[in-house]
């Protein structure tokens, strides 16, 4: 029966190395893909950006020329946002700048998320078989044992009933 679970072992870890190895290429596929998707985005934000940048130099010129009134805007922080050039490009940066932070957080986020997927996915199957394996050895020995002593009782049974070993053989 050892042998047997000997055997058994043995197939669980070459079924486990494939299964991981498999689970392995997935992830690194989930992976390069969650890369590509950040990166198209990172690329939709600089693209956004840009444009906001050009519609606000455009509107702080067209001020500067007296081609829009102050009514134009009716928002006074927006007024004061077009009035000083220098104060304008700083929050669109600013803003532009979190934006991206928060995209690369959020890639981070994912990218650890499916790391740790693929860690817990691995350290179940790996528990839940050194779990069955401990325990199937352990039935293993425990029959042995009854099974040893099953056989000493027996023995003394036959001690017990005045046969010798020499009489059996007559």
């Amino acid at each position: 029966m050892m042998n047997i679970e000997v055997r058994q072992v043995e197939k669980f870890e070459t079924l486990v190395d494939e299964f991981e190895n498999r689970l392995n290429e997935m992830k690194n596929e989930t992976l390069e893909a969650q890369q590509l998707f950040f990166r198209a985005i990172e690329e939709l934000e600089e693209k956004f950006s840009t444009s906001l940048r050009a519609v606000a130099m455009d509107l702080i010129d067209r001020f500067a020329r007296d081609e829009l009134d102050q009514e134009y805007f009716d928002d006074d922080e927006a007024m004061s946002l077009v009035v000083d050039k220098d104060t304008c490009m700083s929050v669109l940066t600013s803003s532009h700048d979190n934006h991206v932070g928060k995209i690369q957080k959020k890639e981070d986020e994912a990218r650890s998320s499916e790391m740790r997927r693929f860690q817990e996915c691995m350290s179940k199957y790996l528990g839940d078989e050194s779990t069955r394996n401990r325990d199937r050895v352990l039935q293993v020995h425990e029959f042995s044992r009854q099974s040893k002593a099953s056989l000493h009782a027996l023995l003394a049974t036959d001690d017990d009933d005045g046969f010798d070993d020499d009489d059996h053989g007559k």
